[in-house]
Parts: C-alpha cells; sequence; structure tokens
C-alpha cells in the first residue's frame, strides 16, 4: 500500500505568505498613486486661485477705462496696494495673496503699446509646496474709445 501524506500545511504557508506579499505590493502601488493624485489636487487648486486672481483683476482694472489707468484711480477701485508713481503696481495686499496661496505675491503692469492703446499684464507667483515657484501671467489689451478726441 502507498501511504498518503498526513498534512499538505507546508504548501499552504507558502502559499499565504506570497498573497500577503503581492497584497503588500499592491496596496504600496495604490498608496503611491493617492499621494500622488492629492499632490496633484493641491497644486491644482493653487493654479486654478491664482488664474482666477489673474482674470479677476484685468476685468477690474478693464471696466475703469482707458482714461481711468493711473495710480490714484487704481488705488481708489481698491486695485493696487499702494499709489505709486508708474507701473509695475503691487496687488499682493489688496487680493490677499499672501493668506491664499503660500509666499504669494502679485504685480499689476500697465504699458502703452501704441496711440490710444495699452496692455495690462497681471501675474500672480507663489512657492509650491516642493519649494519650485510657481507663476500665472494674463495679459489683455484696453482701447481708448475716441482716441481723437484727446
Amino acid at each position: 500500500m502507498c501511504a498518503k501524506p498526513k498534512h499538505k500545511s507546508g504548501f499552504v504557508v507558502v502559499d499565504l505568505i506570497v498573497a500577503v506579499f503581492l497584497l503588500g505590493v499592491c496596496g504600496l502601488a495604490l498608496s503611491a498613486a493617492f499621494v500622488s493624485g492629492y499632490a496633484m489636487l493641491g497644486q491644482s487648486s493653487e493654479y486654478n486661485l491664482a488664474s482666477r486672481v489673474c482674470q479677476d483683476e484685468i476685468e477690474a482694472v478693464r471696466n475703469l477705462g482707458y482714461s481711468s489707468l493711473r495710480s490714484a484711480d487704481l488705488l481708489s477701485a481698491g486695485l493696487i496696494d499702494t499709489e505709486q508713481q508708474s507701473s509695475p503696481y503691487s496687488i499682493t495686499t489688496v487680493k490677499s495673496l499672501t493668506s491664499n496661496l503660500p509666499h504669494g505675491s502679485g504685480v499689476l503692469r500697465i504699458t502703452d503699446q501704441s496711440a490710444g492703446l495699452r496692455k495690462i499684464t497681471v501675474t500672480v507667483r507663489w512657492q509650491a509646496s516642493n519649494g519650485v515657484w510657481r507663476r500665472v501671467t494674463a495679459a489683455s489689451l484696453v482701447a481708448d474709445r475716441m482716441p481723437w478726441a484727446n
């Protein structure tokens, strides 16, 4: 007669060890994907905020009109931090950039392009969580509606 093995537990333990190892490897891969996705979500929200600040500032300056693109008018409209003689103007405080973005700052530049045409450029900078400086810039043109009337 042939003798039958009494226990096959040796194979079960090895199978269990391999299964636990594979589960651990899969778990590590998934956790790395979640961490990366969470970091990208934070970075995306920072870019979103910076883009919205740029867009809002440009729209507000455009709504003032060509003839009101002076420091005193920009300050009274609450669009720049302090009155300065010329561009660039800081928008860091009025837009609360330091509290909304890490090391955030913003600048509004107004430059003459030609007679009756000015360019508005808004730049928002901040330091991302990985230490890299990020920047969003938006620009628009403002024309004098009646350049011949001046």
